[in-house]
């Protein structure tokens, strides 16, 4: 989902590219592909995320900071990607102030994030329902959750405008991945506190009754859907 802003970047010239929030540096991949000639830079708070990153094997340049006051010099990046970031930070307007310090002039930043709420699926209903079923807890949630301030278009172009950059564009996009059963299962990883906290034989149980179940779907029901909001803005000076 992220990939699908890349085109909207001038990469292709960029002299240095940033990934703030890399994670395990599943951007850095395409980011170099774009940008070929570019030092590229990846940042993020969890030196364990940043090891994994590293194995990505593209040449970037992994440096552990916070996106509220990145360890980088002003005016040092053509282009910065915060892709499924904003969300997670505590302050998503000081996070796009730090990241219009860093731009050069003429310089674009661009930001992913989830829209107002992924489909109800049947997927969803089954897995949500069997967890019930097994007593598995509420499960582990993140210290910071801004959804809500990052959901539509017009609230991220404020957030921009917060921070001092021209929007040049902001849209929402719908996404769909057709899966089979294999390919939910790994999915369901995302819940794997709560299933780690069920004693080994109530996860097994629970897990092969949602396979039972999910092999039992018919196959259009098992595509994942979802909505990305994009937003692509410019630092004039």
């Amino acid at each position: 989902m992220s990939r699908r802003v890349l085109p909207a970047l001038p990469l292709r010239t960029a002299r240095a590219v940033l990934d703030v929030g890399t994670g395990t540096g599943g951007m850095l991949p395409p980011l170099r592909a774009a940008a070929p000639s570019a030092a590229l830079f990846g940042v993020d708070v969890a030196e364990g995320m940043l090891a994994l990153a590293a194995e990505k094997g593209v040449g970037a340049h992994l440096v552990m900071g916070d996106a509220h006051a990145l360890p980088l010099l002003s005016a040092c990046a053509d282009v910065v990607l915060l892709a499924f970031v904003l969300h997670r930070v505590a302050d998503p307007a000081q996070a796009l102030a730090e990241t219009a310090r860093c731009l050069r002039p003429g310089g674009r930043v661009a930001t992913v994030t989830w829209g107002p709420g992924r489909f109800a699926t049947p997927v969803g209903t089954l897995w949500h329902d069997e967890m019930a079923r097994a007593g598995a807890g509420d499960g582990q949630r993140p210290a910071v959750d801004h959804h809500g301030l990052v959901d539509a278009p017009e609230k991220v172009a404020a957030l921009m405008a917060r921070a001092g950059l021209s929007l040049e564009r902001a849209w929402s996009e719908a996404y769909s991945e057709r899966r089979d059963v294999d390919a939910t299962m790994a999915a369901l990883t995302w819940d794997e506190d709560r299933l780690d906290a069920l004693e080994p034989s109530a996860r097994d149980a629970l897990l092969r009754r949602v396979r039972e179940r999910l092999e039992a779907l018919d196959p259009d029901d098992l595509t994942y859907h979802a909505i990305a909001v994009y937003a692509v803005g410019r630092k004039l000076r």
